[in-house]
């Protein structure tokens, strides 16, 4: 009676001594609280956010290995806002006072995470999707840009027809003030100075703009000694436009001496016969 048992009971034995396939592991490392890992090779300190799962990582020198599972998540963030990349094309997003790196599982898969020692530029990174494994990135969306104001632009210039009265005195006025400057620096490329002492008799030809030389520098000089006609005193020896203006305004002072013989009505700026010879009488005895 006792044979009939022995056939069951070795199969029984047999059964459990068979290994058995148990199941891996499910998302066994978890983080109930934020955990800082310190990579060596960088050196960096990087923190796992308080709700991270996974099923397994390793820290190395400057990786941090995963294995992923469904389900699996894990946000990682650097107070120095390091950037950090990995194999999943999931880019670092850059806020204001840390970097954080979000990835998220639908499939069992290996992932590892380089930490760089570069720095990233606040709202600069832009998160991406996908890549291999069959992995996703984080939905976050990219940060805000501000917009740069666009640059001030010049008006045009407006043409002297269609300036006002007052726009086109205040163009002589900047016009007359730049001749001044360029007049003065004439002075110290010639060598010239105001005021000097030249003292002699015009000679019998007439001056006008461009002329050059010891009788203009005369002219000036005697011009000079009138301040209302010619304020700047500036004794160069070039016949410039300050010069001319002097001129007229000396010709029309003595209009009947210098214009009426000519019938003109206004000075010409030009240092002709008569007016030659009032300068004369007025100066060249000084």
């Amino acid at each position: 009676m006792k044979k009939q048992y022995i056939f069951p009971i070795l199969l029984l034995l047999v059964v459990l001594a068979l290994p058995v396939r148990g199941q891996a592991a499910y998302n066994t490392v978890t983080f109930d609280a934020d955990t800082d890992l310190y990579f060596t090779g960088v050196p960096a300190t990087i923190t796992v956010s308080s709700g991270s799962m996974v099923a397994d990582l390793e820290v190395k020198p400057s990786t941090l290995n995963l294995s992923m599972e469904s389900g699996s998540t894990i946000t990682l963030t650097s107070s120095d806002k390091l950037i950090m990349t990995s194999n999943l094309d999931v880019d670092t997003v850059c806020g204001s006072s840390a970097s954080t790196l979000t990835i998220t599982s639908a499939t069992t898969q290996g992932v590892s995470v380089d930490i760089t020692a570069n720095s990233c530029q606040t709202g600069a990174a832009v998160v991406t999707t996908g890549g291999s494994g069959g992995g996703g990135g984080s939905s976050t969306p990219p940060p805000s840009t501000t917009k740069t104001p666009a640059p001030e632009t010049t008006p045009a210039e407006k043409s002297i027809s269609q300036m006002t009265t007052a726009e086109v005195t205040a163009k002589i006025a900047e016009i007359t003030q730049l001749i001044a400057q360029l007049q003065t620096q004439l002075i110290q490329m010639l060598g010239g100075s105001a005021m000097s002492g030249i003292s002699g008799v015009l000679p019998e030809i007439n001056l006008k703009t461009g002329s050059t030389g010891e009788a203009v520098k005369l002219l000036q000089t005697w011009l000079a000694k009138d301040a209302e006609i010619y304020p700047e005193g500036i004794i160069s020896g070039y016949f410039g436009p300050l010069t001319k203006t002097a001129v007229i305004r000396f010709q029309e002072k003595y209009k009947a001496e210098v214009l009426d013989p000519w019938n003109f009505t206004n000075g010409t700026g030009i240092v002709g016969p008569t007016t030659r010879a009032k300068l004369s009488e007025l100066f060249g005895s000084q």
